[in-house]
């Protein structure tokens, strides 16, 4: 019955919000411990843009969130029809994961590029020695 779908579908909107939230977890997780690995502190933009690429492309974990990411974002838009039963808060739910997939793809995407962008700025002012001249100190004339 249309009852019954509207109730699997809200099922299942828990158990995505759930595995995204854990997903987080995970992703913040290995980062962190993989720069602590190799002993590079969190403050520096090019590592850290390096161990983003390691996990997005060698972690099967995340390959696997990535299928899930994306079959749970197109079942939201097909749970439209799953609802015609329910009340709204089903509706606001498919609503905010719907949102959530669209967020949190252009957050990712924008994060991944500020971080390279960084990493790039932060490794060539290194390079020149800007960030580690020390600047002129004025000098004071003692009064006569």
């Amino acid at each position: 019955s249309d009852c019954e779908n509207a109730k699997v579908a809200c099922a299942v909107f828990a158990f995505c919000a759930m595995a995204h939230s854990v997903q987080a977890l995970y992703l913040q997780q290995r980062i962190i411990s993989g720069l602590a690995k190799r002993g590079v502190q969190p403050g520096d933009y090019a590592e850290l843009a390096k161990e983003a690429s390691q996990i997005l492309l060698y972690d099967v974990c995340f390959c696997l969130y990535f299928l899930f990411f994306v079959t749970s974002w197109c079942f939201c838009l097909y749970a439209f029809d799953m609802l015609s039963c329910g009340t709204r808060a089903g509706y606001i739910g498919v609503a905010l994961l719907i949102a959530y997939g669209l967020v949190a793809a252009a957050y990712g995407s924008a994060w991944y590029c500020c971080t390279c962008c960084l990493g790039e700025v932060c490794g060539c002012v290194k390079k020149v020695g800007i960030a580690s001249s020390p600047q002129p100190q004025p000098q004071v004339q003692p009064p006569a």
